[in-house]
């Protein structure tokens, strides 16, 4: 890894589109994991954590892998997931993002969606997310995470019941657990 994939990274986090591109253009690594505090992150997953959609957009063209995983195996539509940024999930699972894919403890980014505490600002973009996803794979609804909780479960733990009610509705029918 070299400073300019580090200046990549930084830069796509705080949305800086110009800066992104004369990294790329000198050569950096769109995949390349730069260390942070929280763990190594690749540019594409700051760019999605601050939803900079035209950075995302940016590094995908340039053949960031829409995939790729942090330390902590979180992809970017992961992170869009429980940033309820609606837009950066409909670029995300159009460059082929795995809504099936889980992280280190088996959370999907419906799980992520799920476990997401709505305030009133991102209620509805929320939702939005839910709906993207589950449009894009509806039998994701019906995966566990480490625990054992499918998204609709997850939901229900965190008193989320706008969003418990969306999947119970609109998923595939959740297989019955004992409480």
């Amino acid at each position: 890894m070299s400073s300019v994939e580090e200046l990549m990274c930084r830069s796509a986090g705080e949305g800086d589109v110009a800066a992104v591109q004369a990294c790329l253009a000198a050569g950096a690594d769109p995949d390349a994991l730069v260390e942070h505090a929280s763990g190594g992150q690749a540019a594409l997953h700051t760019a999605t954590d601050g939803k900079h959609l035209a950075c995302i957009e940016t590094l995908l063209a340039a053949g960031a892998y829409a995939d790729i995983r942090d330390a902590a195996g979180r992809t970017p539509l992961q992170l869009a997931a429980h940033g309820c940024c609606p837009a950066c999930v409909a670029v995300l699972l159009a460059a082929g993002a795995n809504p099936r894919a889980a992280d280190s403890l088996g959370a999907t980014a419906l799980h992520a969606a799920a476990q997401h505490v709505m305030s009133r600002y991102c209620f509805s973009s929320n939702l939005r997310v839910v709906r993207q996803l589950l449009a894009a794979d509806a039998s994701a609804a019906l995966l566990r995470d480490g625990l054992g909780r499918t998204p609709f479960e997850v939901a229900v733990l965190r008193q989320a019941a706008s969003m418990a009610r969306v999947l119970l509705v609109e998923a595939p029918q959740q297989p019955a657990t004992s409480c």
